[in-house]
């Protein structure tokens, strides 16, 4: 079997990549925070993974979360499963992760706590032509602190499916399993 390269353009300092554990280990490779991020709680960022990388020819890679992301940090990779082509290789070309900081119970228990509080302070009638500003305006959620060198995501590396033709067909000569969800009745 020959020896594929990865060719990895580092950004910001981080570290190298390298199977935790060795191959034996880890089927998949962390990659890591590129720099100190501050979250806010019910909003989308992109975080910037600080690698450019070239895959070889033949080959994709699938990004993926940590198991342990969600736990300590309330983000949901948003696309569930990032797809990044071979011709994604430039050095401008920065693997990114697209997330979603998740509320928990508590956070909307103190946004309510807040907007009581503040609606007793102020007249929403007089500063705000509606409640929807004067929520935006007065509760906030938390924020999320997220330090350089964290490692949220991982990526594995695939060969891409073999080129097929795709025609149109109507199906009925084939084996109807009743649609999805049909397994194991």
């Amino acid at each position: 079997m020959e020896n594929k390269k990865i060719l990895v353009h580092y950004h910001n300092g981080n570290p190298k990549l390298e199977h935790i554990g060795g191959k034996q280990k880890s089927n998949a490779i962390d990659l890591y925070l590129s720099e100190d991020v501050e979250l806010e709680v019910g909003k989308f960022y992109l975080l910037d993974m600080g690698v450019s990388i070239k895959l070889p020819e033949g080959y994709k890679a699938d990004l993926k979360p940590r198991s342990s992301t969600f736990k300590k940090y309330n983000l949901i990779q948003t696309n569930s499963v990032g797809l990044i082509d071979t011709n994604y290789s430039g050095v401008n070309d920065k693997w990114l992760m697209p997330v979603y900081v998740t509320p928990m119970q508590d956070d909307f228990l103190n946004m309510f706590v807040d907007f009581i509080e503040n609606v007793n302070k102020l007249n929403i009638k007089e500063e705000h032509n509606n409640i929807k500003d004067f929520v935006k305006d007065n509760v906030k959620f938390r924020k999320i602190k997220i330090n350089k060198g964290e490692r949220l995501c991982q990526f594995e590396v695939f060969k891409v499916m073999d080129d097929f033709n795709i025609e149109q067909s109507d199906l009925s000569n084939e084996v109807n399993r009743n649609g999805f969800g049909s397994t194991g009745k």
